[in-house]
């Protein structure tokens, strides 16, 4: 298991998130990286390298940022709001309906 984070924004933009300018913080913040605050296996820095080498094709980089705008944009446009039990019933109605 490997919990492994990517950071591709700017050093000002850490600074702002973080609330403190310290660049061996940002340093971390930026690309990937084993998530410090997480548990990780003994095949997480493997993980890691396999992770560096394939974010070396820009493609696949685009790709995941938009697809983080994507998720971001429509969290943002529901306010972050998680539905209600109720509404989570019958969500699971509906599923098992589908089967």
């Amino acid at each position: 298991m490997a919990v492994i984070a990517y950071g591709w924004e700017s050093d000002a933009f850490y600074a702002r998130w973080y609330g403190q300018n310290d660049p061996r913080v940002i340093q971390e913040m930026q690309g990937p990286n084993l998530n410090f605050g997480s548990p990780q296996s003994s095949l997480a820095p493997v993980l890691l390298r396999l992770v560096e080498q394939i974010l070396q094709d820009e493609d696949y980089i685009a790709r995941v940022k938009r697809h983080y705008r994507l998720f971001k944009d429509a969290v943002d446009a529901d306010g972050g709001n998680k539905p209600s039990g109720r509404d989570n019933k019958r969500l699971s109605r509906k599923r098992k309906k589908r089967r």
